[in-house]
């Protein structure tokens, strides 16, 4: 079974939706609501694990994909206001919108860990990466 995850305001708050995917139609069945999620304005898959930035309370939610999500726990973004995530290898970029700053994880048994690395930049609000080569990445 496939499933799509969209991020979102529900009525009681914000969460995160399940839908199961028709890979044939293309069309989305709610399964089941992930709440306790304020503002999950980005939403990032990896492997088993689903990352949504958390704006209003300056955090990464960690889940384990299990068809529903179950929350492993929460990283703080180190910055405010968390508008976009990005993943590129082994790390994970937080665009931190009204600190004005990127900050860097490393991505350990699927948990985002903060490596110290604060990066000022006004308001960002996207990233991505270019490899050199000329092989898009991110």
């Amino acid at each position: 079974m496939s499933f799509a995850y969209v991020g979102g305001y529900t009525p009681n708050g914000g969460g995160i939706q399940c839908f199961a995917l028709d890979r044939q139609t293309g069309g989305l069945t709610p399964l089941a609501l992930t709440s306790g999620i304020a503002d999950p304005t980005r939403l990032l898959i990896l492997g088993d694990r689903l990352y949504a930035a958390n704006r209003l309370h300056d955090s990464i939610a960690t889940f384990a994909i299990e068809g529903d999500l179950r929350l492993i726990g929460y990283s703080a973004t180190e910055g405010s206001y968390p508008r976009t995530l990005v993943i590129q290898g082994d790390f994970l970029y937080a665009m931190n919108q009204r600190s004005d700053a990127i900050t860097v994880f490393r991505l350990e048994a699927g948990r985002p860990r903060f490596t110290g690395q604060y990066i000022p930049t006004g308001s960002p609000a996207h990233l991505a990466f270019f490899d050199a080569r000329g092989v898009s990445a991110g």
